[in-house]
């Protein structure tokens, strides 16, 4: 917390010359654009600093007033001159040892004060030939008026800026050179703690020693400018080291002075950074000051940063540090100083926003760790500093109140100031008029009452104190009365609760009559309901005020009845009575069930027609609170009974079950002769027949009585067996009724049998189809039935059907299973092996074909397929046709006569049309006359074969093939085959020649003859192999024990002879 100067109030003052002593009158100017770059916020002035000199040379009073009148504002400001520099302090501006010294600029004058204007705080200025610095606070805004600072030269012609702390843009980087620096030692830092509050009311007096290089000078203005500028630095510090917070005053007293008249006489004109600068001043301050010193510091622009400082160096052989005025404003320049103080006195770096923090802030509060560092260093070199009382005591503040502290509103308090020790005075009044006064005996008057606190701030030139007396002040007034209540049980019994204010006796007046009760806290029962005028009577030294307030007794009501019956017949009415307190003022009733249903009067009659369990409900209001009673249940009427009952009969066995309403009796009469019974819900048994059952209901009311007619008989039950329910087609079925013994007729149905139906006893169905069929029977006699159906209950099933397909791999033959319903299988390879896998390999090991057998088995017998299987590497490959020559157009069917195992034919017909073929067995067309050559190339799963055939086909020369009518055949004689043109002829009539297949073959040609024919089978040696006759229509020629060859087949008629070559394959 910043302590403020308090500026003693003269004569003057005393006699009611407040009005301000000077006025410093401002001239707004534009603003220099550069101004917006160092602050958010600028205002630029012009003042007459001349004019300002002169009006305080006129004052001779150790008080001035100042107002300092701005563009749209004024600040109001008492200060006190002081003199920070020592008689004896002498200004150098050369560097060699004898050169002369003189005196500081006389034109310097310091002064402090306080901002008498709302939430004002301190106020400092400096002012000097061409240079004025004032600073002042205004709540915690700290404002710096100071000389504009442009293209790093002070302005000397009275132009000034105007801004605030808070406006100042500072950079990001400025940091403290202490905090690298291999100065900033430690060895000195204090180890003991000192408790600031055991320092408070110690001031000291230090010697301070200033300096600055050549280049502050040139921004300064010149030698007078840097002088003033360091003087009114050192003033502004001086603020910040005057401080309850430190707990000890700090007066820095200037010993000497250096500034460098040119750049010849700047010893840190080599200086390259803050520690250089630092060193330097520790080895020059000797020649450059005159005299002894605490500290000193050495100013420059050149660096930017808050400066270095040796840490804990005051009293020590290197009190030293560097300080910066680098940014131009007078707000940075502070804060550079007491920052690098602060290392001197042994305060660490610190963050949030202090003095001591690493980079600029311009704050001017110290954060704890610094505040006790500076004490407990002061503490342990208490020998080194001189307290300021042998010059100027610590003020010791007394004061008292005239008549007294205590007193009723308006309360007129005459202050009488006993204070010894002190020239200037500030006193604080909160909630008085008025609120601060530097008046040495001030009168306040407090208008409102309340406890109030008193302050009184005392200083003298050197040392100032501050007492702050808690609730000094004690200002009454009459009470203000007041006062809350209640009924909390709604009974007019009262709790009343004072809430006066300033109140030390209360009675209270109830407004019924009754005595006079004193108490903050009473309580009172009123007898009657109704409206009572409360008074609250409440005194104090001041004097008695009352207040009156109206308050409403009220109780709240109790709901009761009572009927002269509850219980009835239909239609019942039931007299009802209210039993309600007295305080009832109406009645609400409701009757649900009832007639009326609801009712106003006190004591109402209802009626009830229909047999239930009714509730009642009562509401009864009272003048303000109302009460219900509610009675569940409360009303029963009854009627006649309803007489019902329900039959369950299970055999001869018949249970009865009551649905009577109303009921409280019951009575059965079973119809058959036996004995009466009086149960709810009975059981009797019957023998066959037709009974009347007569049931008789009875309450208090009467009774009702039903009959109903019930049937005995027994129920057939449905049932059936075979011995067998699976077969195969045709499956024969001999079905087994097992119904019980009361059936007498019964109707089958057999979905998928034969018949479909029947009304046998036992019927007999055969089923001829596969699957699986439902069979139902409906078993009944002359009064029941009853049906049962089986599902899925036969099931038929046939033979299997052997297939399989099969692949072969080199030796390997793979076989798959396709057989439909096989259960079980058996493999022939056709080389003795065997095997019951459904799909087996078996690996023959050799070429050859052979035949595989598959027989299946199911439930229903057997099935055989035989195939030839066919192992080949590569296939076997080969052809033959019907015909080998003819006449164009000359059609030719080929027949593959290749092994079984190929599965792709690829033919090529040289003259043929088609050309090509993918079939197995084509048909090609040759137009042209030639000698054809044809080839086929056909595949197996292992590999590929192919056969040329070279002029295989002859189309013979038109010249030979003459148009005939019907294209009847060309006679050839019948002189044999011992010719080249017998058989040139026999070729040709080979292309209209009689059908013969196969061809390969290997057991039997087929000859399809077109009348009596001879046949005979030669080799081509002409030896006769088979011979016989051919009739109309298809013949078999068994050939099965001719060897394996080529043979031609002659084909001799009435009119003609034909000759086909035939191939055996074995």
């Amino acid at each position: 917390m910043k302590k403020f100067y308090v500026l003693l109030s003269f004569v003057l003052m005393v006699l009611g010359l407040h009005a301000q002593d000077i006025t410093i009158t401002t001239q707004r100017l534009e603003n220099n654009p550069e101004l917006g770059l160092k602050f958010r916020k600028c205002e630029e002035y012009h003042v007459d600093i001349a004019s300002v000199q002169a009006a305080i040379q006129q004052i001779n009073k150790p008080v001035i007033k100042f107002e300092l009148a701005l563009s749209d504002r004024k600040v109001t400001m008492d200060f006190i001159e002081y003199n920070l520099i020592k008689p004896t302090a002498r200004l150098r501006t050369n560097l060699h040892p004898n050169s002369p010294s003189e005196v500081i600029n006389p034109s310097i004058r310091t002064f402090r004060g306080n901002v008498l204007d709302a939430n004002g705080g301190f106020a400092s200025m400096t002012i000097a030939d061409q240079y004025i610095l004032i600073v002042y606070q205004i709540g915690k805004d700290v404002f710096y008026l100071e000389p504009t600072v442009i293209g790093g030269q002070t302005n000397l012609d009275g132009n000034l800026m105007l801004y605030k702390t808070s406006d100042v843009i500072i950079s990001e980087g400025f940091k403290c050179a202490s905090e690298q620096s291999s100065q900033f030692k430690k060895e000195n830092v204090p180890t003991q703690n000192v408790d600031i509050a055991s320092r408070n009311g110690t001031c000291f007096e230090l010697s301070i020693s200033l300096a600055c290089d050549f280049r502050f000078v040139n921004q300064q203005g010149g030698v007078p400018g840097a002088q003033a500028s360091m003087i009114a630095y050192l003033n502004l510090v001086l603020t910040d080291w005057e401080t309850v917070d430190l707990g000890t005053d700090y007066y820095f007293l200037l010993s000497d002075m250096f500034v460098p008249m040119d750049i010849a006489s700047d010893p840190f004109s080599a200086s390259t950074d803050f520690n250089s600068m630092l060193s330097t001043f520790q080895s020059v301050a000797p020649t450059i000051f005159t005299g002894p010193f605490n500290v000193a510091t050495a100013w420059t622009n050149r660096f930017a940063g808050l400066g270095e400082a040796f840490l804990s160096s005051v009293c020590m052989a290197n009190p030293f540090n560097v300080s910066s005025s680098f940014y131009g404003a007078a707000a940075i320049a502070r804060n550079s100083q007491s920052h690098n103080l602060g290392h001197n006195f042994s305060a660490a770096h610190s963050s949030g926003g202090y003095i001591m923090d690493a980079g600029p802030t311009g704050s001017i509060d110290w954060d704890l760790n610094a505040e006790r560092a500076i004490a407990t260093y002061s503490f342990l070199q208490a020998g080194c500093l001189i307290e300021c009382k042998s010059v100027n005591p610590l003020p010791d503040i007394k004061f008292m109140a005239k008549p007294d502290s205590f007193g009723c509103v308006p309360l007129t308090v005459q202050f009488k100031n006993l204070t010894t020790g002190g020239t200037m005075y500030k006193w604080e009044f909160p909630g008085g008029t008025p609120a601060t006064s530097t008046d040495v005996d001030p009168i306040v008057v407090y208008t409102k009452a309340g406890n109030y606190d008193v302050t009184l701030e005392a200083k003298n030139p050197r040392c100032s104190s501050k007492l702050t007396v808690l609730q000094y002040i004690h200002a009454n007034d009459v009470p203000d009365p007041n006062f809350i209540y209640g009924d909390p049980f709604r009974d007019c019994v009262f709790e009343f609760f004072d809430q006066s204010l300033r109140g030390e006796v209360w009675r209270w007046n109830f407004g019924d009559g009754s005595p006079i009760e004193e108490g903050e806290y009473v309580t009172h029962e009123y007898t009657k309901e109704g409206f009572y005028d409360v008074t609250l009577t409440v005194t104090n030294a001041c004097g008695t005020k009352s207040i009156v307030k109206k308050i409403r007794c009220a109780k709240v009501p109790t709901a009761d009845f009572t009927a002269d019956t509850t219980w009835g017949c239909a239609s019942k009415t039931i007299h009802f009575k209210d039993l309600s307190s007295s305080n009832v003022l109406n009645w609400t009733w409701s009757f649900p069930g009832g007639t009326p249903n609801g009712s106003a009067v006190k004591n109402p009659i209802v009626t009830y027609t229909q047999p239930g369990v009714y509730k009642v409900k009562l509401t009864v209001n009272g003048s303000v609170y109302n009460a219900t009673e509610t009675k569940e249940m409360y009303i029963t009427i009854d009627s006649l009974p309803i007489a019902d009952f329900l039959v369950n009969i299970n055999g001869f066995d018949v249970d009865f079950t009551n649905q009577s309403t109303n009921a409280l009796s019951h009575t059965w009469n079973f119809g058959d002769g036996s004995s009466l019974s009086s149960e709810a819900n009975p059981k009797h048994t019957y023998k066959d027949g037709i009974y009347d059952v007569t049931y008789t209901a009875t309450n208090a009311c009467g009774n009702t009585v039903i009959k109903k007619s019930i049937t005995i008989v027994i129920r057939p039950i449905a049932s059936f067996k075979t011995k067998t329910q699976t077969g195969c087609v045709p499956f024969t079925v001999n079905f087994e009724n097992t119904s019980t013994i009361t059936a007498t007729d019964f109707i089958w149905t057999f979905p998928g049998g034969t018949p479909s139906t029947s009304t046998d006893k036992n019927p007999v169905v055969v089923y001829n189809t596969v699957g699986k069929f439902d069979v139902k029977l409906v078993a009944k006699n002359s009064l029941s039935a009853d049906s049962l159906t089986s599902s899925e209950f036969i099931k038929v099933e046939d033979r299997p059907i052997s297939d399989f397909q099969n692949n072969v791999t080199g030796f390997v033959c793979f076989f798959t299973d396709k057989s439909i319903k096989a259960s079980k299988y058996y493999w022939e390879f056709g080389d003795g092996k065997t095997s019951t896998l459904p799909s087996p390999s078996h690996n023959y090991g050799v070429e050859g074909e052979f035949v595989v057998k598959l027989i299946t088995e199911n439930f229903c017998g057997f099935d055989t397929l035989e195939r030839r299987v066919a192992i080949y590497l590569i296939p076997k490959v080969n052809f033959t046709s019907d015909v080998f020559k003819g006449c164009a157009p000359f059609n030719v069917n080929f027949q593959n006569t290749s092994s079984i195992d190929v599965n792709d034919w690829d033919w090529q017909f040289e003259g043929g049309t088609p050309n090509v073929s993918k079939d197995a067995n084509p048909s090609v067309t040759f137009k042209k006359q030639g000698k054809y050559t044809v080839k086929l190339t056909v595949k197996n799963n292992n590999g590929t074969n192919s056969t040329t055939k070279i002029k295989y086909i002859e189309v013979v020369s038109p010249v030979l093939c003459p148009d005939r009518p019907n294209k009847k055949k060309l006679k050839i004689p019948n002189n044999g085959l011992s010719s080249e043109e017998d058989q040139l002829w026999n070729r040709i009539n080979d292309s209209e020649s009689t059908i013969i297949f196969p061809n390969p073959t290997d057991n039997l040609i087929n000859i399809k003859g077109s009348g009596l024919q001879s046949y005979e089978l030669v080799d081509f040696s002409g030896k006769q192999m088979s011979t016989g006759l051919l009739t109309e229509g298809l013949n078999a020629v068994d050939v099965k024990n001719i060897d394996a060859g080529v043979y031609l087949l002659k084909i001799v008629s009435q009119n003609e002879r034909t000759a086909t070559k035939v191939i055996i394959a074995k």
